[in-house]
Formats: structure tokens, sequence, C-alpha cells
């Protein structure tokens, strides 16, 4: 019988964690979990959910970024890394700093 690794918030991450009103998490699971949602300034909201097998891959499901118009939702997911890793991205994307403007899949 093959036991499964558990992962768990990082410790790097429990600060902004706090600051963001996620929930830490300890898991088993090597599908995407939701650990919350945050509402920035501007009004925005970030579904945050990570995958761990047992490093952490990250998707942000953003809903209204950008304090101008047209407003912007765009879902965005990780390679490998902490929460700290990215969310300094997230904020240049929820202050219209880093804009994407399309997505191609080929």
């Amino acid at each position: 019988m093959t036991s499964l690794l558990i992962a768990e918030t990082y410790d790097l991450d429990l600060p902004l964690f706090r600051r963001l009103g996620l929930k830490p998490f300890k898991t088993e699971s090597r599908d995407y979990i939701d650990v919350g949602t945050t509402i920035e300034h501007n009004g925005a909201t970030v579904h945050v959910s990570v995958c761990c097998l047992p490093a952490q891959f990250w998707r942000f499901e953003i809903k209204n970024a950008g304090d101008g118009e047209p407003r912007r939702n765009c879902v965005i997911s990780t390679g490998s890394g902490a929460l700290v890793d990215y969310w300094p991205f997230i904020e240049q994307i929820l202050n219209n700093m880093l804009v994407i403007e399309s997505v191609e899949r080929a």
C-alpha cells in the first residue's frame, strides 16, 4: 500500500496567507483545493486554489481586475513554487501594471 505525502502551506507563505485572509491547508489531495478568496482595494476578487504534488501549483481566478474600464476577468495557473513567488504578479494585474491582452492555445 502506498501512502500519500501530506502537503501543507509553506511556512514562508503563512504571513501572506494571514494578510490576504486565506486559510492555511494540510492535504493529501493531488487535486486543486480551495484556499479562499481575497478582495483587493479596487473591488477585484481573487479566488486562490493550489494543487500539491507535493510541489505547489497555484491557480488564480481574478474577477474585475484593473482600476479602469473595461474591468478584466482571467484565470492564471503557475508552475511550482510558493505563493509569495507569484503574488507580486497578481498584484500587478490588479493594479493595471501587468495586463494580459489575449491568450491563444495552439
